[in-house]
């Protein structure tokens, strides 16, 4: 039986996920929401956060923005208060029995992650990303729609793959690295990059 959901970050794709996975919505924590969002209460923002877990101790928590840092930094915040973190697998996923999925992850309708593929803690896959064999995702990942990583590709920790790019096998990707949208990446690129374009460059900042 799952724990009830707080979600942190109101967006309807999670709630629709949540639902798809028959998991319980209580409330939803956003500044910039106000009352309710499809029909589930706002009960506050990050400032009331210490209130809200206190009055809803049998709920985990599900971090559902898209930006990597926002993740990471949100994680730290609420694990000062010792929650427990919700992971949330879309039925729809296609999973290999030989990949291991870390805590905290959102994984949406139709992404396929393929034999021997780790993915970290608190990495968002979007629908139809294709994670192949032996892929490593670090923590705080985001994998943009219709994405695609081949063999043996590494992803370092809070970058972000756009939708559509391809990344060549055997890349390896750093951290903070953002690859853009359509992007096809043949080679391998270093911490806290922007590369974008077919095959992809390295945007100068």
């Amino acid at each position: 039986m799952f724990s009830p959901i707080i979600l942190i970050g109101g967006f309807v794709e999670i709630v629709e996920l949540c639902e798809s996975c028959k998991r319980e919505i209580v409330g939803i924590i956003d500044p910039n929401l106000f009352e309710s969002y499809l029909n589930i209460p706002v009960l506050g923002n990050d400032k009331d956060a210490e209130k809200i877990i206190s009055q809803n101790k049998n709920c985990e928590f599900l971090i559902g923005l898209d930006d990597p840092n926002s993740r990471s930094r949100l994680f730290a915040y609420y694990s000062t208060f010792n929650v427990r973190f919700a992971t949330v697998i879309s039925p729809l996923a296609r999973l290999s029995k030989y990949v291991s999925i870390g805590n905290g992850s959102i994984i949406q309708h139709d992404v396929n992650v393929s034999a021997f593929s780790k993915i970290g803690d608190f990495a968002k896959l979007n629908y139809y990303s294709n994670i192949t064999h032996n892929v490593e995702l670090g923590d705080f990942v985001t994998v943009g729609p219709n994405a695609v990583l081949l063999g043996y590709v590494k992803i370092g920790q809070r970058s972000y793959i756009g939708s559509n790019a391809t990344i060549l096998p055997r890349r390896e990707i750093g951290q903070s690295v953002i690859i853009g949208a359509g992007a096809v990446v043949t080679k391998d690129i270093s911490d806290e990059q922007i590369w974008v374009g077919n095959p992809a460059t390295k945007l100068v900042r």
